[in-house]
């Protein structure tokens, strides 16, 4: 009587494992494998096309959006902040000063350099003050400021610099910082 087995293992010879099933697959012998040839369908090549042109266009779209937007911002909010400085600076009867605006979406940093001395207390009434109006003008404007902050300086007939120190809007208007320049 033949047997399904080789008499030195439990494991069917090569003439039988195509025969018998081993829980529900075929045993067959690595080495008897056909290799089949994979293909990527025509449907599989569409939706590979589909979803890269899909990548493709989301990138050209976001590509330069934040530098568009902080033009825009610049755009909607210099002349009302030239506006705030001018009023400010006629309020504390100073000369207007020079403005150095590095406006964006959520931050500022503005450099204020007036023409002659206007000592420390008059810079901090200025700084806070035109601060909180830059902040005032981002609300309105709908954009949500993190980072604003306004630096006033003077330069000395000399030519000598001095800077009195920033204005800083840390989210709440009525808990502007002052920092005095060290």
């Amino acid at each position: 009587m033949p047997t399904d087995q080789s008499p030195n293992s439990a494991t069917p010879t090569p003439e039988t494992a195509k025969k018998s099933p081993k829980g529900g697959t075929w045993n067959i012998p690595a080495d008897e494998l056909e290799e089949v040839p994979t293909r990527t369908s025509p449907w599989q090549w569409a939706v590979i096309i589909v979803a890269a042109v899909i990548l493709i266009a989301i990138g050209l779209t976001f590509r330069g959006a934040e530098e568009r937007e902080n033009k825009a911002a610049l755009q909607n909010l210099g002349a009302p902040f030239t506006a705030i400085v001018q009023e400010q600076a006629a309020a504390l009867g100073l000369t207007a000063p020079k403005m150095d605006l590095q406006i964006a979406t959520k931050t500022a940093d503005v450099n204020l350099d007036f023409p002659g001395a206007i000592g420390a207390d008059k810079a901090r009434d200025f700084a806070v003050a035109v601060c909180a109006g830059l902040a005032r003008t981002y609300v309105n404007k709908g954009y949500m400021p993190r980072d604003l902050a306004v630096h006033v300086m003077t330069t000395l007939a000399d030519g000598a610099r001095a800077v009195y120190g920033k204005a800083v809007f840390n989210g709440n208007l009525d808990q502007l910082l002052w920092e005095p320049a060290q």
